[in-house]
This record gives structure tokens, sequence and C-alpha cells, in this order.
């Protein structure tokens, strides 16, 4: 069992390795319930903006979604 700080820690560690953050980063939301951001990516030589939010209960993942639009 791992708590919501581990895991988003590896979430995060995982997605750096893909190289394709920017500095435009920005937390929507960091509660025991939610957690939500928003940030630009480039994938491919095109720009997008990618919101995602995970939903948690009880320390576990419940749902995750993800939206991304190309800038």
């Amino acid at each position: 069992m791992r708590t919501k700080k581990d895991w988003l820690d590896g979430v995060r560690e995982g997605l750096e390795m893909e190289g394709k953050f920017t500095d435009e980063r920005r937390i929507l939301c960091d509660t025991a319930d939610c957690y939500a951001i928003q940030r630009t990516a480039n994938i491919d030589g095109k720009k997008y903006w990618t919101t995602f939010m995970a939903l948690l209960k009880g320390e576990k993942l419940h749902r995750a979604m993800l939206q991304r639009v190309e800038l």
C-alpha cells in the first residue's frame, strides 16, 4: 500500500522522464480527495494543453481523467 504522496511522486518521475514537460505547470487542486494539474506539453512537435485529474477514495486512486487540447 502506498500513500498519496508516494504515488504522486512516482507519477511525476515517470512523466518527467518522457521529457515532454514544459515550465508551464499549475496545480489546480491538491486535497485528500482530489488532485488536479494543468500543463503544456510538446508531443511530436505539437504543443498541447493537458488537464489531469485524479479522484481518490480512502487514499486509493478511484478514477483518473485526462483532457488534451492542441494549441
